[in-house]
């Protein structure tokens, strides 16, 4: 199969609800073609995080942009919020290199500790698109310009922007064309070669081991530690009392929206 580069047609507005939104309207009516195409705004509307939370972008500071893959079969869509995670992770390297970008499980992209980038996967299907596959929407929201300050006080004290950590201005379309490129080269390797083993080593590579999350276990809401997470689609987490449980990813990524 040929390689597939995203960006390959941007479009953009001033302003829109959801780019997520958007990319699904163009998946449902061209479907397979509509790959590689990206929707992009300075403003989005009604921008939402995975389980249906609000994403917060003030106009003009975030790169905010849906992105739209190739069919992927059902049971691999949970590879692909590796894959953009490891690409965000490459291109703000890319553009900020002397600040070392960390990723904690699933998919969130932190410098320093705080989170700079959300992500989302969804998926929708059209014509051309095989049974038993999707076309993932790849949503990338990076907060980019502005100071910690320019954020509501609830979403400052974990949350920053490239430009806080900078120090300096960044412009929010390098940061857009670096991401171009460097989800280009993360999916194609992805669907090629050894596909998520590669993915995964890379992902490991930028994953913190000491960052904490809450899970349910047996019901009950625990702050655990993710140790690994497995080729096959499992993640080892670390109980506060040092024993080990195994979830599937696929479950912690889609479960409730």
């Amino acid at each position: 199969m040929s390689n597939l580069y995203f960006g390959r047609e941007i479009r953009g507005a001033e302003s829109m609800p959801s780019t997520q939104d958007a990319a699904r309207t163009l998946v449902e009516r061209d479907g397979a073609s509509a790959a590689g195409v990206s929707f992009m705004t300075p403003h989005q509307t009604a921008g939402r995080g995975r389980q249906g939370r609000t994403w917060y972008a003030p106009p003009g500071a975030n790169l905010t942009e849906t992105l739209i893959g190739r069919p992927v079969a059902l049971a691999d869509v949970w590879q692909v919020s590796f894959v953009a995670a490891v690409a965000v992770a490459d291109a703000i390297t890319a553009v900020v290199p002397d600040i070392a970008v960390h990723l904690r499980f699933p998919n969130d992209v932190l410098l320093h500790g705080k989170k700079v980038c959300g992500i989302l996967i969804e998926t929708a299907t059209g014509p051309d698109v095989p049974p038993d596959t999707a076309m993932p929407l790849i949503g990338i929201g990076v907060n980019v310009r502005g100071g910690t300050d320019a954020l509501p006080p609830e979403v400052a004290v974990r949350a920053t922007t490239i430009e806080a950590e900078a120090g300096d201005y960044v412009a929010v379309g390098v940061v857009g064309a670096h991401l171009s490129i460097t989800l280009t080269r993360r999916w194609n390797e992805w669907r090629a070669g050894d596909g998520f083993v590669s993915t995964l080593a890379a992902w490991h590579g930028y994953h913190d081991s000491d960052a904490r999350r809450t899970f349910l276990v047996d019901d009950v809401p625990v702050l655990c530690r993710v140790v690994a997470v497995s080729w096959e689609g499992y993640a080892t987490l670390e109980l506060p009392d040092q024993t080990r449980r195994t979830v599937p990813v696929a479950h912690v990524l889609f479960a409730n929206g």
